[in-house]
């Protein structure tokens, strides 16, 4: 075979037939059963990989010890984080200390060199430091202003985020205050699925979500108020829905239904193809779905306001 004459690629390879080779010429120079498996214990396989990797725990709440298996003879090992004010590493010893109180995730680095000729690898683990934290909270897909209240309409809604050192089964949250909205927390995707009511659900109101740690508590705020011109907007039910569609249309304080607008509404798959489209002035819309396949679609009601778009599940 063809040997690179960088000695950082060079790479040997000895074969031959196991069944001649096994036992070989009965000594350890010339046979491989005294080396794959010494004290014969019948074993098939055997692990001969040493790639080096880092050892040490994926939380620290105060102080941790990190340590590179399989560290190839003759090199040396440099410890960093890639945040030394959230977690500062020793960079001989691979002891780690959390800061102050701070909580997050962090990078850990062992730079192994002495290989030789070759330059310097790079080894990685993430590991979160302190309590739980939170990152891209979300609102129906946008962006949540932590410290504030989103607007929201009757109809269903979705409020997600990323959990961040705890999973997200330990998360336990309450509707404060209680009323008439109802809501259910996904942990597998990590979202509060709700629904607020037309004339009944009271606003503001916020879900509020606590969990916990080793290290400690975490807390999580979603607040909500009503949206703006929402007496215009629609708000639909079921989502997911199996074979029919409601939409119900605002009707402002002394307005009759019969002097509601005229309205476009169609649904589009994900290929954004046109599946349904109607002109009507009516309160009440029923689209049918029995006939389309599972998926996502999307609702677009045009109105002289403007366009509102909303995402559709059909499940069966």
């Amino acid at each position: 075979m063809t040997i690179d004459p960088n000695p950082c690629f060079n790479s040997r390879k000895y074969g031959g037939r196991f069944d001649l080779s096994w036992n070989g010429g009965g000594t350890n120079a010339t046979r491989l059963s005294n080396w794959l498996d010494p004290v014969n214990t019948g074993a098939l396989t055997t692990n001969t990989r040493r790639i080096p990797f880092i050892n040490g725990p994926s939380l620290v709440c105060a102080n941790a010890t990190f340590v590179l298996q399989n560290q190839w003879p003759g090199t040396t090992v440099t410890w960093s984080s890639n945040s030394s004010s959230g977690l500062n590493v020793n960079p001989t010893t691979g002891v780690a200390t959390r800061q102050g109180s701070f909580s997050g995730p962090v990078t850990i680095t062992a730079t192994v060199a002495g290989i030789g000729p070759c330059n310097a690898i790079n080894f990685t683990k993430v590991v979160h430091v302190g309590n739980p934290t939170f990152t891209n909270p979300k609102v129906d897909g946008s962006n949540f202003y932590i410290g504030s209240c989103h607007g929201v309409c009757p109809g269903f809604h979705t409020a997600s985020l990323t959990i961040n050192g705890a999973a997200p089964d330990l998360m336990s949250w309450t509707l404060n205050p209680g009323g008439a909205v109802s809501w259910g927390w996904d942990q597998y995707n990590s979202q509060i699925v709700f629904e607020t009511l037309p004339y009944y659900t009271q606003y503001p109101f916020s879900f509020v979500g606590n969990i916990s740690n080793s290290c400690g508590p975490a807390q999580f705020t979603f607040c909500f108020i009503s949206g703006p011109n929402c007496q215009s907007q629609v708000w639909f039910n079921p989502n997911p829905v199996d074979d029919e569609l409601v939409l119900t249309r605002g009707v402002a304080e002394g307005e009759a239904s019969s002097d509601l607008e005229s309205v476009e509404v169609s649904l589009h798959n994900s290929s954004m193809e046109n599946v349904f489209s109607k002109n009507t002035n009516e309160r009440i819309i029923k689209i049918p779905v029995i006939e389309l396949p599972e998926g996502n679609y999307f609702l677009r009601i045009h109105t002289k306001a403007g366009v509102i778009q909303e995402q559709i599940i059909i499940k069966r």
